[in-house]
């Protein structure tokens, strides 16, 4: 599986890449820019899907999630994408609300705060065997 973690925080980059190698998930990819992901995506067009799965920050600098959302959208991205974010529940569930509105595999959307939780339910949802579900 091929993922992609997009995050400004370089010490969250490394701790989930860290999380996933655990599970044995070791083909990571780690960003802090929206538009080089999407540059990157652009180059690989007409290819296979870049990435099986992007986890992405709601908050970027450079570049607001919805215009990444939309990016990937016009894209015709197919992988699976879940949002993150520090911030409250409620901006977590209003983002994923407008993102599930595009033609995008929205898969979930994850606090920080139980990092891990998240991370796990969400690979879980996508059937790795490593992962398993909140109890």
């Amino acid at each position: 599986m091929r993922i992609l973690i997009v995050d400004d925080d370089t010490s969250l980059l490394d701790l989930m890449s860290a999380m996933l190698a655990s599970k044995g998930l070791t083909n990571v990819k780690k960003s802090s820019s929206y538009r080089e992901v999407l540059a990157a995506i652009d180059m690989d067009m007409g290819k296979s899907e870049p990435f099986d799965l992007i986890f992405c920050d709601c908050y970027v600098p450079g570049m607001d999630m919805m215009g990444f959302i939309n990016g990937l959208e016009k894209r015709k991205f197919r992988g699976a994408v879940v949002l993150m974010t520090g911030a409250g529940l409620e901006v977590l569930e209003s983002r994923e609300l407008l993102a599930s509105r595009k033609n995008l595999n929205i898969l979930g959307a994850i606090q920080k705060s139980s990092l891990e939780q998240g991370m796990n339910d969400m690979l879980h949802k996508l059937g790795h065997s490593a992962a398993k579900p909140a109890a």
